[in-house]
């Protein structure tokens, strides 16, 4: 993990040192701006949801990779040691199998597993790195001075182009040879794709291509609501449902004052504190949760 910030790019934040999942929420909140608008420069933005994550990784494109990001030799081979020793039984009807060997994937629960899945990420930035080069390509308003075309915390990833059907086939082409490469596929039942300023012929050009259905701002982004617009007061009830749930549950159990009191310092302060980093709490009283 010392070494994860040398070797990845700043499109990662999951497991990076000094990178905060809040920079990249606020990052995607400044470029979704004026998705709601008309007019303008063309915008299109892709939620990608991957199949089976951990469990898909192929080994041979892990060792592949962890040496093209320059580990040593024998720190590759001490991890793909480690990786590829699983072995699996199952219990059918009260009956244990053998033991099988495992042939793909990262371990769950494995304090390494993580690391080496952005590692894995980093290839996927990497091949759509590629696409500067390309003419045909068009970079998402306020991307092309950074070169921001993706933004991964661990799964959750959001593709950036302009909202044309050239950019974003290119962009499928790029996801296309990363899977085959990594074992590592997208759910398009899952996926969503978004508009700012897209007319509807090219919206329809653009589903042809990925297959996506069209979403709907705001949605969930790393715990939040991301969305173009001002936030509603509406928009904040997920955040006091749950800060509710918990003070429900602890008024199950015999605590005392003092003991409500230090877990609504150290725990519904710490939920309402998430959302604080990201977005400005509205002022009005007498919110009722749903």
């Amino acid at each position: 993990s010392k070494v994860l910030g040398s070797i990845v790019n700043l499109s990662q934040a999951a497991f990076v040192p000094g990178q905060h999942i809040h920079d990249h929420i606020l990052l995607a909140y400044e470029l979704i701006r004026g998705y709601s608008r008309k007019g303008g420069t063309p915008k299109c933005m892709l939620q990608l949801d991957l199949q089976k994550a951990y469990d898909t990784v192929d080994w041979h494109a892990l060792q592949h990779i962890l040496r093209e990001v320059g580990l040593p030799n024998q720190f590759v081979r001490w991890i793909m040691l480690g990786v590829t020793s699983v072995s699996y039984k199952f219990n059918i009807h009260g009956k244990h199998t053998s033991f099988m060997k495992a042939r793909r994937g990262l371990r769950q629960g494995d304090p390494i597993s993580p690391l080496l899945f952005v590692v894995v990420m980093e290839y996927l930035h990497r091949t759509l790195q590629r696409l500067t080069k390309v003419p045909d390509f068009n970079f998402h308003s306020k991307c092309e001075n950074l070169s921001i075309i993706n933004l991964s915390f661990a799964d959750d990833l959001l593709i950036f182009t302009r909202g044309d059907a050239k950019s974003v086939e290119l962009v499928m082409s790029k996801l296309k040879d990363f899977s085959r490469s990594t074992g590592l596929y997208v759910n398009p039942s899952k996926c969503k794709v978004f508009y700012g300023g897209v007319e509807e012929h090219i919206k329809e050009s653009i589903k042809n291509v990925t297959s996506f259905a069209e979403g709907s701002l705001p949605f969930r982004y790393l715990g939040v609501p991301l969305t173009s617009k001002k936030l509603s007061i509406h928009h904040y009830m997920p955040l006091v449902d749950r800060i509710v749930e918990r003070i429900r549950t602890w008024s199950a159990k015999l605590l005392s004052h003092a003991g409500r009191l230090q877990l609504i310092s150290s725990v519904t302060f710490a939920v309402a504190n998430y959302w604080m980093q990201c977005l400005p709490l509205p002022k009005k009283n007498g919110i009722e949760p749903t």
